[in-house]
């Protein structure tokens, strides 16, 4: 974890849990081997990365009971969305240099 700045935003404390415990676990589960997560912040931004290979994440990965695999129910990034729409958090994601990104902008 690396922590610049301190971010100060008004929301549920269960749902930004469940948001951003949501994307570590995405995170976990779609690592390579002996790979690494981080989460970062600064100013106005939480990023929470890891390493793996290539997928393509289209808009449908963030529809309910999209699957990426048999061991998972499709709601996690769906969840995701809707607490971000709820709170007019914006999510973007990123693949750079073999590194999975998830940005949430306050």
């Amino acid at each position: 974890t690396n922590f610049k700045d301190q971010i100060y935003f008004k929301i549920n404390s269960d749902l930004i849990d469940i948001l951003i415990s949501n994307l570590i676990r995405n995170s976990i589960k779609h690592n390579i081997p002996n790979g690494s997560i981080s989460i970062t912040s600064l100013k106005n931004n939480i990023r929470i990365s890891n390493t793996g290979k290539e997928i393509r994440v289209n808009s449908e990965e963030f529809n309910r009971f999209h699957r990426s695999s048999k061991n998972s129910l499709g709601l996690g990034l769906s969840i995701v969305k809707k607490i971000c729409k709820l709170y007019n958090i914006k999510i973007n994601y990123s693949y750079e240099n073999e590194v999975h990104n998830f940005d949430l902008t306050f």
